[in-house]
């Protein structure tokens, strides 16, 4: 998943594509007109006597209106603060069921002669479900925003006013509530009416008011619980977006954020969570610093006693995060070599020869070969800073760049066969990282003129590190070697040695 800053834009700038809730819109216009129809052509003795379709045809008429007056509310939306959009959205569907009722309730009474009575039912019908519609079109749009939002990289803008969704449950159960036992009332008082009056018979005029009751719970309920499911398909995509966010960041990625979807409890959690981030991003910046400052001081003080340069160390530093980074998608090594890998074995490189401070300068810096007993002391520099670097890690009490450090400071000179040292280990003994080191030192060393010899060419030191291959080095990064060895001669190219004087330039 891509993980970027979330940036807050009071506006939508971008028409959103609400195809979603336009074809959710048209199913509630097309339930609506089926309910509508089913119900006053079955109850209302008055409109029953009248063509069906003079009923309904106008009454689809005004929806296809709706329809077109929709697309120009979402379109003049788009000019809206985010917040406003959703609610001018809200109530302009809302409104439109409620000025669709007045049309319907005035055509009934003036062309069936429909009492007042029944046209205030009408009214009430188009404003009880025209609301449930409206929330539902509501949770939809606002998903759909809050989708492009996390594609755009913004989060909805928060402000102080919004209402807790513990009051909104507690209206919208009180709502459902008293609009389910007002239209019982009402249905029951009306049917007893007509029960006492009826001349059909009594058992047949029973079953005729208990189905008419579970229709219209039926329909009560459908649209009830249609709007809690959004309400839960809200809160689920918040929760996901918070979950999934802390899961980054427990990954390393300090720079994701959580998206900020809605202006609610969920929108303050995740900017609270987005700022516990970027705190935590900022003291890990300053700890980085703090340790690459510690790098430069140690290895500018090694630097002082060896003839290696600061670019050698930058040379190395480049070669193994790109040989890392070629091998980090093979199957052998995917989910082991990842971006946190890296940055360690990056960050520690430049102390692959710390211990070097530790050699007596008689051999460090002797201009010649080195005997075997004056090679057997510089071995030891290997130890020399594992030791070191293993004692600043218990200091810390445990820290896994000290711990890549080690690695690489300790066994950077074994060899794939056992022939190395200091302890002689072989094959995936040795660490990745110092597996990884081992070719990038030897290719340095290769590259690099040397008082007791020439520098080699890339085409000589890559065919002595292929030579290498299942005897010094690990046969699998040797043929990742080979994949990027065009990018070992760049890096050597673009900082040679001779660009720069011999203590070095600043290590990256």
């Amino acid at each position: 998943m891509r993980s970027k800053t979330m940036t807050q834009d009071t506006r939508i700038r971008t028409a959103p594509d609400w195809m979603a809730a336009r074809r959710l819109d048209r199913i509630h216009s097309g339930l609506f007109l089926f309910v509508y129809g089913f119900y006053a052509y079955q109850i209302c003795p008055i409109l029953e006597a009248a063509p069906l379709w003079q009923l309904l045809a106008p009454v689809a008429a005004l929806f296809v209106v709706k329809d077109a007056a929709s697309a120009w509310f979402r379109r003049a939306a788009t000019a809206l603060p985010l917040e406003r959009a959703v609610r001018r959205l809200f109530a302009s569907d809302f409104g439109a069921y409620l000025f669709l009722g007045v049309l319907v309730a005035l055509y009934n009474w003036q062309v069936f002669g429909s009492p007042l009575e029944n046209g205030a039912k009408v009214l009430f019908a188009y404003t009880v479900l025209g609301f449930y519609a409206a929330l539902d079109l509501t949770f939809e749009r606002e998903a759909q925003l809050a989708e492009q939002l996390r594609g755009e990289g913004r989060s909805f803008p928060l402000s102080a006013r919004f209402l807790p969704y513990q009051s909104k449950f507690a209206l919208f159960s009180m709502l459902n509530i008293i609009v389910v036992s007002f239209v019982v009332t009402i249905v029951v008082l009306k049917d007893l009416i007509w029960f006492s009056e009826t001349t059909i018979d009594h058992e047949r005029a029973q079953l005729l008011i208990m189905v008419e009751l579970l229709f219209i719970l039926v329909v009560l309920g459908a649209y009830i619980l249609r709007v809690i499911r959004q309400y839960a398909r809200k809160m689920e995509l918040a929760l996901s977006d918070e979950r999934d966010g802390l899961a980054r960041v427990a990954a390393g990625d300090l720079k994701s954020r959580v998206p900020i979807s809605a202006n609610d409890e969920f929108g303050r959690i995740a900017a609270l969570t987005n700022d516990m981030i970027a705190r935590l991003d900022g003291a890990l910046e300053e700890v980085e610093r703090t340790r690459d400052v510690t790098i430069k001081a140690l290895v500018s003080l090694s630097a002082r006693r060896d003839s290696e340069t600061g670019r050698h160390l930058l040379r190395t530093q480049l070669y193994v995060e790109r040989l890392a980074r070629e091998i980090a998608d093979t199957p052998r090594y995917r989910g082991v070599v990842d971006e946190a890998f890296i940055r360690r074995l990056k960050a520690s490189a430049p102390l692959h020869d710390i211990g070097k401070v530790g050699v007596p300068d008689a051999v460090l810096t002797k201009p010649g070969r080195l005997s075997d007993e004056e090679f057997a002391v510089m071995k030891t520099h290997a130890a020399i800073g594992a030791q070191a670097l293993a004692e600043a890690d218990e200091a810390l009490g445990g820290s896994s760049f000290l711990e890549t450090a080690q690695e690489i400071a300790l066994s950077h000179h074994e060899r794939w066969d056992g022939a190395g040292y200091p302890d002689g280990l072989a094959g995936e003994e040795i660490p990745l990282s110092a597996r990884l080191m081992a070719i990038a030192d030897v290719y340095d060393a290769l590259r690099s003129k040397r008082v007791y010899k020439p520098r080699m060419t890339h085409e000589q030191a890559a065919s002595i590190i292929a030579e290498g291959r299942g005897s010094h080095f690990d046969p699998d990064l040797v043929d990742a070697f080979l994949r990027v060895e065009t990018v070992f001669d760049e890096i050597a190219r673009r900082h040679d040695d001779a660009e720069d004087d011999h203590q070095g330039a600043a290590v990256a």
